[in-house]
């Protein structure tokens, strides 16, 4: 299994880049599932929005968007990458080498898109995907939804 530096040092490399952004669905799929998620984490607590990513009875199980729910600025759910599960986005750069969560943390205060340059899940090939995100009602928990 490739650790996260290599794959990112070996993507960096790469020259052309894919643009995601309605590849795998609108701002407004992703906004809704945003909600749901936050939703579910407001109402049920942070371990049922984790449960939720993985329950074939919801939505992000089988979204082809990536879902990530931040306890503080470390990841601690992730529908489409779980090796990312731990990873602290606060010292996490993508693949500009920016540091992405002030970057995730100013989209979630402004209601704006972030366009993160970051590798597909499946081609492992570089995307621009664009990611909506949102606190929960305790500021501490950030959902983002990433197309």
């Amino acid at each position: 299994m490739k650790t996260l530096t290599g794959t990112l040092l070996a993507l960096g490399l790469m020259s052309s880049a894919s643009v995601a952004g309605t590849d795998f669905g609108s701002k407004q799929d992703a906004m809704e599932l945003t909600d749901k998620i936050i939703s579910i984490i407001d109402a049920d607590g942070l371990s049922a929005g984790i449960e939720a990513l993985f329950d074939p009875e919801q939505p992000f199980a089988t979204s082809r968007m990536g879902v990530n729910v931040f306890a503080g600025t470390v990841v601690v759910g992730d529908n489409r990458e779980p090796e990312m599960v731990a990873a602290d986005y606060a010292t996490t750069p993508d693949l500009t080498g920016a540091l992405v969560w002030p970057l995730i943390d100013a989209a979630a205060d402004d209601g704006a898109d972030v366009v993160l340059k970051w590798y597909h899940y499946d081609t492992q090939e570089v995307y621009d995907y664009h990611c909506f995100s949102q606190h929960a009602a305790n500021p501490n928990y950030t959902v983002m939804v990433c197309r």
